[in-house]
């Protein structure tokens, strides 16, 4: 059973149930001009949410809830 959820540039499928161990847990697939193809990718929001912190100078290393204070502080609140 497999969960398909919409990311930013494609889709990744989560493995809710799986009878072969080797099946992987999670593959991400993104839409491209060539053929699908294998590719890691983000929730979809991520890359917004990525860019507007970065635009907000909170460093990488910062904590969850630093971010999302940094977030809230200038009016963009978002999902942890």
């Amino acid at each position: 059973m497999w969960l398909l959820r919409e990311t930013e540039n494609g889709v990744v499928l989560t493995a809710k149930k799986r009878r072969m161990g080797w099946v992987p847990e999670r593959s991400s697939f993104v839409q491209s001009a060539d053929p699908l193809r294998f590719a890691g990718d983000w929730p979809k929001g991520t890359e917004e949410a990525a860019d507007l912190l970065d635009r907000l100078g909170v460093s990488l290393d910062a904590s969850t809830r630093t971010a999302v204070k940094a977030l809230q502080d200038a009016g963009e609140g978002r999902r942890r």
